[in-house]
């Protein structure tokens, strides 16, 4: 399912697109939320995240901005656009320059839309939230709790944070006990650069982390603890 934003001229629909995106997280609080933009976005992320369920809920939902902007996603756009159409989960997309072609096909896909268009105006995003999962695969303690911190300050929600590296974790998992990306169920390029992260992972660490993160997720919808406060601690205790 695709809730399309396009805009540009003013530039409102990015603030649109993101209060929808975090009303979400507030109405799927067991969810896992994952954003996209033309950096960090290959059409195996997107496919993944149409055919993957949450945590704890069925769905997973994410936040794509600009992604046509990716050569890679370019090449594939109209087969991408039907494919995340059709998926159960939900695609928050927000895009500030397309071509006629490319607007069309995804104003007719998507469940709704809301479009203001003129002159092209371009907004860059200055910082990755994806190189949270990097460092977390990395086993990089150092910028994984910089990376924390700069979430936080820019008023990113938890929860989405805790999703991105719940992704990373279940994908390390899943591609350690693997001896093939079509055993794992994973695409060959997630499978790959998981399998070179489990290398750092030790014994039980990885079902011990992911028994935490299940911890830290319910103990903080039950208000016994802050989130952003247990993924700090995380990074910290990080070896």
């Amino acid at each position: 399912m695709i809730y399309f934003f396009y805009d540009n001229k003013t530039g409102k629909a990015f603030p649109k697109a993101r209060k929808l995106f975090n009303d979400l997280q507030k109405k799927k609080p067991d969810g896992t939320f994952l954003s996209f933009d033309e950096n960090t976005v290959t059409p195996e992320s997107l496919r993944e995240a149409s055919e993957s369920q949450g945590l704890f809920e069925s769905k997973v939902v994410g936040y794509l901005k600009n992604i046509s902007e990716n050569e890679l996603v370019e090449t594939e756009f109209k087969k991408l656009v039907k494919e995340l159409a059709s998926s159960s989960s939900i695609f928050v997309w927000v895009e500030s320059s397309l071509k006629k072609p490319e607007l069309e096909a995804l104003e007719k896909a998507a469940e709704k839309s809301f479009l203001e268009s003129e002159v092209p105006k371009k907004e860059k995003e200055d910082w990755n939230v994806f190189k949270i999962g990097e460092a977390f695969g990395g086993k990089d303690k150092k910028n994984l709790w910089r990376y924390i911190l700069e979430a936080k300050r820019r008023e990113i929600a938890a929860e989405e944070i805790h999703g991105i590296l719940w992704w990373q974790l279940k994908s390390i998992i899943l591609a350690e006990s693997s001896k093939t990306a079509s055993e794992s169920g994973l695409k060959p390029f997630v499978y790959s650069k998981a399998k070179g992260f489990a290398k750092k992972f030790e014994g039980l660490e990885l079902q011990n982390m992911a028994d935490s993160f299940i911890s830290m997720h319910h103990e903080a919808h039950r208000g016994n603890c802050d989130l952003y406060d247990e993924l700090e601690k995380m990074a910290l205790e990080f070896k």
